[in-house]
């Protein structure tokens, strides 16, 4: 689904114009863009949970095999409620026996 796609879904559902749903959206996005990027978590009740974590870059160089200095890097990771991995998982137990 592609915003176009998910913009028309939610002013379908909420009832009320692309236009005003897009716009909702929008400024969602950029309240959600703003906290992640100044280190807050974000916590939305049967959605889930999108925070900043920090991992050590690794690697080689491919001409002398020596380790690169580590250097730490952020990224933002997505958790998904439970209800959100029940609604992914629907019928994947079925499938494994």
């Amino acid at each position: 689904m592609n915003k176009t796609e998910f913009v028309r879904a939610t002013a379908k559902r909420a009832g009320t114009t692309q236009e005003t749903a897009e716009a909702i959206i929008n400024a969602a996005l950029d309240v959600a863009t703003d906290a992640i990027s100044s280190g807050q978590e974000i916590k939305l009740q049967r959605f889930g949970t999108l925070q900043v974590k920090q991992r050590q870059t690794r690697g080689r160089d491919f001409q002398t095999g020596k380790p690169l200095p580590a250097r730490t890097m952020n990224y933002a990771h997505f958790e998904p409620s439970d209800g959100i991995k029940a609604a992914i998982n629907k019928g994947a137990a079925d499938e494994i026996t």
